[in-house]
């Protein structure tokens, strides 16, 4: 995708100013930026007012929740969330799993019944395809993290501003700023930044801002941080164990610069914290020492604050009115699907009446809201073009970007005698094993035979003792081995085992670091080694140019190997032939081309 040179010059600019400050214990003095862009917009003004004249205490109530619905027919849609939409007045919506159309013409619909604009959020932690299953998949994060040229990170987030904005989507929830310092962490792990705080601030500043600068809400989450959690917090109360001055160096890190920046949104999880609060039996995001004392009084947040979803097992009370009461006075503004949403709203409206909220506080926040809605431009929301939606998001410069991102994310983490990329294609025999994959429409094989047809592959999806002894012995009369680690199974582990000791040996692995670190010694024995991180289609293809010198290798490791590789490890190689892109990729059109 092309960006604007001033977009990027901007936004660089900011970086290296942002730089000086990012790792002092200075406090954050940057007001959230899309609050500030219209603060003294008098049509704003306006508008929030002639809207919030139109509602009484129950709607403004209401426009703090946010439930998720799903846009495939049936599950409650069309009529469950219509009535929600147009009898409850809920301020946004937050769309499960679906398709590209059925998503859009949802959004059509429910934006044409609601008197007053929906905000629409996703989760797009790797785009539109982590809940859409025929849209773009972009890179995990992990992946993200190990590409050295920080202006993707920034672009990464622009073009996942433009697909989310062409379906009506105004929030994303993104970027996961969890430190994934536990590697068996059950439910952060690949969807983080890596293992190194000052990184993960670093490339989810520089997504965030690409998003923001695009016109999508930025939301950083877990506040204050699930990446050393052994629990996964959809099932139960997850607990941070750190002491306050670790956190203060690791998990609060990445949230004190993005705030500092001035990213407007941030989702508070449901975590056990007892550093920060008391009552260990308490979630965060119930916790006014948490959210209001520490995120808002001393980190000087003044954005947008999301609770987790409030459906998740790791909220306290079984009674959900409860939870979003304790959610509102703690200094969240937004109620993320609530278990029963009517009766929840209805919860708070007693509440308020009761005086344990305040109408003051619900018109502020529901003012706060609605000051958003118009900065993020619902003020004047256009129907989406289902005609022509499908080709928008699949445009060809997103295309090369995504091939792009997986290339620059290839990281070497071994090279005995310079190995790699493969030479004396014309005199050396060369074998691929695949392991966990087969040879049919893999495209890996497909990618590796561009360069050199007359490999041998053997796909191995399972076997004993006998077969990995016959397959060691078959393989000694090639002059070469590429073995591909598809899956981390512990009969994949037997294979390596056994295939370990063969002369000339490359490995490549396509799945994260942390799983990487199951295969033991071997990562420091074969004669080359490398993450691909995920096993995706444009990884395979990345991989197999990398193994032939189609594209160099510039990528370092975002989070550690076990005792094998450290956060931040990676060898470089250099180009050697020509690579297998997009036109975009080099500045020309695939339409004109084909034209």
């Amino acid at each position: 995708m092309k960006i604007k040179i001033i977009e990027i010059k901007n936004w660089m600019a900011s970086l290296s100013l942002l730089a000086c400050s990012l790792f002092v214990n200075a406090q954050p003095v940057a007001e959230a930026s899309l609050l500030a862009s219209v603060r003294y917009d008098e049509a704003c003004v306006q508008w929030v007012d002639s809207v919030m004249q139109t509602l009484d205490r129950r709607a403004r109530v209401a426009q703090l929740f946010m439930p998720v619905v799903s846009s495939q027919p049936g599950n409650g849609w069309p009529e469950k969330i219509t009535k929600w939409v147009k009898e409850q007045q809920i301020g946004g919506l937050f769309f499960d799993k679906g398709t590209i159309l059925d998503q859009a013409r949802a959004t059509n619909h429910i934006q044409a019944v609601a008197s007053v604009p929906l905000m629409i959020a996703a989760d797009a932690e790797w785009g539109l395809a982590m809940r859409l299953k025929d849209a773009m998949a972009f890179p995990r994060s992990t992946s993200i993290a190990a590409i050295q040229d920080s202006t993707l990170w920034y672009e990464y987030g622009a073009e996942t501003a433009r697909q989310l904005r062409a379906m009506g989507i105004q929030v994303n929830f993104a970027p996961v700023v969890d430190v994934n310092s536990n590697p068996a962490n059950p439910v952060i792990n690949t969807r983080a930044f890596g293992a190194d705080a000052k990184q993960v601030a670093r490339v989810a500043l520089a997504y965030a801002q690409g998003l923001q600068d695009h016109g999508v809400m930025a939301v950083m989450k877990h506040f204050p941080g699930h990446g050393n959690t052994a629990e996964d917090s959809h099932e139960q109360l997850a607990r941070v164990l750190q002491t306050r001055a670790a956190m203060d160096t690791v998990e609060l890190l990445p949230f004190k610069h993005l705030i500092h920046a001035g990213i407007d949104g941030l989702m508070v999880g449901h975590l056990s914290v007892p550093a920060l609060e008391k009552d260990v039996l308490l979630p965060s995001s119930q916790s006014r020492a948490i959210t209001g004392a520490l995120l808002h009084d001393s980190l000087g947040f003044n954005g947008l604050c999301f609770t987790d979803a409030l459906v998740m097992k790791g909220t306290v009370s079984s009674y959900s009115g409860m939870n979003c009461i304790r959610s509102l006075q703690a200094g969240n503004d937004i109620l993320l699907s609530p278990s029963n949403l009517p009766a929840d709203i209805t919860a708070v409206v007693k509440a308020v009446e009761k005086g344990l909220l305040s109408d003051s506080l619900i018109d502020a926040k529901c003012r706060k809201l609605l000051t958003y809605k118009y900065a993020l431009g619902l003020s004047k929301q256009q129907p989406i073009q289902l005609d022509s939606i499908v080709d928008v998001l699949n445009h060809e410069q997103a295309k090369a970007l995504n091939l792009r991102l997986h290339v620059e994310a290839i990281t070497l983490l071994r090279n005995q005698n310079d190995f790699l990329p493969l030479r004396h294609l014309d005199s050396k025999k060369t074998a691929v094993v695949l392991l966990g994959a087969s040879d049919k429409n893999n495209a890996f094989v497909e990618q590796l035979k561009a360069y050199q047809e007359n490999i041998d592959v053997y796909p191995v999806l399972a076997g004993n003792e006998n077969d990995r002894e016959d397959l060691a012995e078959q393989l000694k009369k090639y002059d070469r081995c590429i073995v591909a680690v598809h899956s981390n199974t512990r009969q994949q582990q037997l294979w390596l085992a056994r295939l370990r000791h063969l002369p000339h040996l490359a490995l490549c692995f396509f799945s994260s670091p942390y799983s990487m670190a199951l295969h033991g010694d071997i990562l420091q024995e074969a004669e080359a080694v490398l993450c691909a991180y995920e096993n995706s289609e444009l990884s395979q293809k990345a991989a197999a140019q990398a193994i032939f010198g189609g594209n160099s290798i510039r990528g370092r490791l975002s989070a550690p190997i076990g005792k094998y590789y450290p956060c931040g490890w990676g060898l470089d190689t250099e180009k050697t032939r020509l690579s297998y892109l997009y036109p975009e990729n080099v500045d020309m059109s695939s339409l004109r081309m084909m034209a």
